[in-house]
């Protein structure tokens, strides 16, 4: 695999002599420490105007010193800490000594502080070591240089790099001479674990006597603790295994053994790339996760080795956003905190001009308090809609209309308004303010009497006017719509709709897709008081953000740990199979149901894998998305044997079928289409309905799963709207779809639908997709579509009459016969056109053996009766039930006819027991064999 070169804005400046290594080689090849630079730095780094430059020492003495001078400041820091409690000890026996054996006057407390006690001395010395400790706890985060990006802090910057004159023609040697305060140290924003990382690669490349530390060492000490150790265990990754590649890769990079340990070129430039990746993304500081981040874009065998372990970049990206949103979260919840403490608590604004409202707050949920309570989980993926949010409420009584599916975000984006308004993140009007939000159901509840609903609504109205300190919110506005107490009233959605004109209020409302499209569209006084704001169903990529941000919450509830894999099959595969519900809803629940299921299954501190996922889905859905086991390879390699089990002859017909199914549950068919479209042509009765029932049950779980449609009822134009659904209408077929999206659709007698019919299913075939009368589009994808026609019978019977092979006669269908009947660019759809060969006497027989064995089975079964039915009897009944021209289909009526007949009469006039035999023989001659009683 080759890498793709990573876009970087840094250019390095090496010195002349060394080429940036720092060192030079002697005649024997060993390294001597360059003339020139002398590694102080061997090159510099320009970015984006700044000068930089590493200015850590990574030797074994400067390790050696770094680690002790640790050692001793942690040492002295826990006898200042012992010294403290020390200290508060001392106080409280003191004050112990003081309260008891009776309790002073509150008057002579301060003698308590005066009188002469030596364990009050000893108190009173504390508090000095815990002022010295808290200002070299100080000194020791101050030390730790994190980067600004408040706006003075930027306008500061630009200013310096202003007034920065860049020397004509810039060499290494004169940027070694500019001013030290003009140059960066970039090491002094890494984090103390990141410059021990850095230190325990270097003791690493000495343990296996490498002279070099490269971006390999680096990553070996990645994998010892912290965020990319956590990563790894999200991937699924065996340290052991990471490790063992890692190790061929310096076997065939050729790492040169020697004296000395250098900081090879490769590794400090990966430490200016992680600098840069830190500042794109506006971390505070280099930590493990930055450099890490610089060792996959820059470094080839690194990338190599992901890419053996078939880890794809762009799910590097998502479980490195996954730690970050982690890290994150605390912070911003911190950040928010702070931010909210200044926003007045209660139903008063900070004018106290606000009015109290007890209807408004019995009927409604107030979102700013339950925000600067910390209730609300953070909002992801809804940048753009809440911008629009943002800028409609700043204009005159600019009322919201939120319009998307069940379950896609319109409640977080009302919680989202409610937290930005807790952190007075919100336009200038809109600060100091309360956002209440009405359930309309609590309007009806306990409602008695004539105009009480009504009443209720108008008293909100008047609250919230009066109140001037609150937006008012509404979940599923359209349950107002005809909201009335009594026949012929006012409704409490005109009521609301007569307040929104006079501006007495202001409303963000929700809605789902289907009840606006079948209500509110309609209605245009009420889509004049609002601006309609989409919620769009998140995408992938979004909807696994969320999920990895409300993934730790059911880790730590259920004890479990989520990979990767898990998240992203969660996704997937409810987007694929659950096509009732949205994302990210439909995803969160399924990992919710798999953290319970994994811990009840493996325990605490257990894996979810995809595994899991896939588990819960099949359950769910009755399609196998697991992976494949032994029995299940067995079956899918000895397809055809199986289907003949139930459908007899038509050899070409399974082997087709057999084929596209392998393929799909290999995962080697386009995705994007439905698994097989396929056309039967045939004939009456030689097993089109049979295969694609024994398709069903095999493949697809059940015959239940086949969605049978007789095409001949939708020969007019009109009858599309049936098929699909009309205008705020639900379809049949889409429908159907939606509720089994993984099923067998069965199109009979295809050649009688309309031609505008027609053309929809080059549409489903092409791209597996339809959009039913609500506007929803349903995945026909994980369907199988097959359409049976007898439009060709007469030419296939006369083509094997005049004694053609098979091929010719479907190669004749399809240049002459089939374009007269169908579209080329429909046929061109089709995977296979399979050709039904009339059945011929003996294939008749063998069916009627396997309709009879049925029957036995059942009254065996049922009734505990053995039916026997003679050959010569089978041989009568066949000649009765074959007719070339129907096939087999006269056959269950001939054996209706000549033996279920007969058995009825049979067990109507006598008296039959258990294990009684009946034997049928020909000419119709039933006989009775009583069995010998217990």
């Amino acid at each position: 695999m080759e890498t793709p070169p990573i876009k970087t804005n840094i250019k390095f400046i090496n010195c002349a002599s060394c080429s940036g290594f720092g060192y030079e080689l002697s005649p024997q090849k060993e390294h001597l420490l360059c003339t020139a630079c002398h590694a102080k730095p061997p090159f510099f780094a320009i970015l984006d105007r700044q000068l930089l430059f590493w200015g850590q020492l990574i030797t074994q003495n400067g390790i050696t010193e770094r680690k002790f001078q640790r050692s001793i400041h942690t040492v002295f820091n826990i006898m200042l800490m012992a010294w403290g409690v020390l200290g508060l000890s001392a106080f409280l026996y003191s004050a112990y000594l003081y309260f008891y054996p009776t309790f002073p006057s509150l008057f002579g407390l301060a003698d308590l502080f005066t009188t002469p006690n030596k364990f009050l001395a000893v108190f009173w010395l504390s508090l000095a070591t815990d002022f010295l400790l808290y200002y070299r706890l100080d000194l020791i985060k101050a030390s730790q240089k994190s980067f600004d990006y408040s706006l003075s802090a930027l306008k500061k910057e630009e200013k310096e790099k202003k007034h920065f004159k860049w020397p004509a023609n810039p060499t290494y040697e004169k940027f070694q001479k500019q001013p030290q305060h003009k140059k960066i140290d970039i090491a002094s924003y890494f984090t103390t674990e990141c410059l021990q990382t850095i230190e325990h690669a270097y003791l690493t490349a000495k343990r296996l006597d490498h002279h070099q530390i490269t971006p390999l060492h680096l990553l070996v000490a990645l994998l010892d603790g912290g965020s990319v150790a956590t990563m790894m265990v999200r991937l699924g990754i065996s340290k052991n295994a990471l490790v063992q590649k890692i190790g061929k890769a310096m076997s065939r990079e050729g790492i040169e053994s020697g004296r000395g340990i250098d900081l090879g070129l490769e590794s400090r430039q990966i430490f200016f790339y992680a600098f840069e990746e830190a500042r794109l993304h506006k971390r505070k500081f280099v930590d493990t996760m930055e450099l890490f981040i610089a060792i996959i874009h820059h470094d080839p065998w690194v990338s190599e080795i992901f890419y053996d372990l078939e880890i794809e970049e762009k799910t590097l990206q998502h479980v490195i956003e996954w730690i970050h949103i982690q890290r994150n979260l605390v912070s911003e919840y911190q950040q928010w905190s702070q931010k909210s403490r200044h926003k007045p608590k209660g139903i008063m604004d900070r004018a106290m001009t606000a009015r109290p409202s007890p209807v408004l707050e019995s009927l409604a949920q107030d979102y700013t308090g339950v925000a600067l309570n910390g209730g609300f989980f953070p909002m992801f993926g809804r940048q753009k809609e809440m911008a629009q949010v943002m800028r409609i409420l700043t204009a005159r009584n600019g009322n919201i209309l939120l319009v998307g599916p069940a379950g896609g975000g319109k409640s977080t984006i009302l919680q989202g308004i409610a937290e930005r308004m807790a952190a007075e993140d919100m336009p200038p009007q809109w600060q100091d303010k309360r956002f209440l939000v009405l359930d309309p159901g609590a309007l009806v509840a306990n409602a008695q009497g004539v105009g009480a609903i009504e009443g209720r609504m108008l008293a909100v109205i008047k609250e919230v006017n009066v109140a001037g300190n609150i937006l008012l919110g509404i979940e599923d506005i359209h349950h107002l719509l005809n909201m009335r107490s009594t026949t012929g009233s006012e409704d409490a959605g005109s009521i609301l709709m007569n307040a929104l004109s006079q501006g007495y209020l202001q409303v963000v409302a929700t809605t789902t897709t289907q009840e606006y499209q079948e209500f509110i569209g309609t209605k245009e006084t009420f889509l004049r008081r609002f601006q309609v704001v989409k919620i769009e169903e998140l995408d992938r990529d979004d909807a696994i953000l969320v999920l990895e941000a409300k993934a730790g919450e059911l880790e730590y509830k259920h004890k479990v740990f989520f990979t990767y894999a898990a998240i992203e099959a969660a996704v997937d595969l409810s987007s694929a199979f659950i096509q009732d519900r949205y994302l990210p809803a439909k995803a969160l629940d399924i990992i919710a149901e798999a953290a319970t299921y994994t811990q009840n299954k493996k325990g605490d501190n257990s894996l979810v894998s995809k595994e899991e996922i896939a588990e819960i889905i099949s359950e769910k859905t009755n399609v196998q998305v697991t992976a494949i086991t032994e029995d299940e390879k067995e079956k899918l390699l000895n397809l055809e044997s199986i289907m003949h089990q139930r459908v007899v002859g038509q050899e070409e017909a399974i082997i087709a079928i057999a084929s596209a199914l392998r393929r799909a549950r290999e995962g080697l068919r386009d995705v994007g289409r439905p698994i097989a479209n396929l056309l039967f042509l045939g004939p009456t009765g030689v097993g089109k309905t049979e295969t694609a029932k024994t398709i069903a049950e095999v493949y697809f779980g059940n015959e239940k799963n086949m969605i049978r449609l007789d095409m001949s009822e939708y020969q007019d134009v009109d009858a599309l709207s049936k098929l699909i659904g009309h205008k705020g209408e639900r379809g049949i077929l889409t429908e159907a779809v939606r509720l089994k999206p993984f099923s067998l659709v069965l199109l009979d007698e295809f050649e009688k639908a309309h031609p505008d019919i027609l053309n929809i299913f080059l549409q489903v075939m092409d791209d597996g997709r339809l959009t039913d009368g609500l506007g929803r589009t349903v995945d026909l994808s994980n369907c199988m579509i097959i359409a049976t026609s007898n439009a060709a019978t007469q030419q296939i019977q006369n083509g094997l009459t005049a004694g053609l092979k098979t091929d010719q006669i479907k190669n004749k269908l399809m240049e002459e016969v089939l374009p007269r009947i169908f579209k080329p660019e429909l046929l061109n759809r089709f995977d296979n056109v399979v050709m039904f060969s009339p059945l011929n006497f003996d294939q008749v027989l063998l069916i009627t053996e396997k309709m009879v064995h049925k029957l036995t089975q059942k009254l065996q079964e049922q009734r505990g009766i053995v039916l026997v039915v003679s050959k010569p009897a089978l041989l009568e009944v066949a000649k009765k039930g074959y007719d070339p021209l129907y096939g087999a289909r006269p056959l269950r009526r001939a054996i209706q006819d000549t033996i279920d007949d007969a058995v009825a009469k049979l067990l109507l006039s006598e008296k039959i027991n258990r294990r009684d035999k009946i034997i049928l023989e020909a000419g119709g001659e039933v006989r009775l064999e009583r069995a010998a009683r217990l």
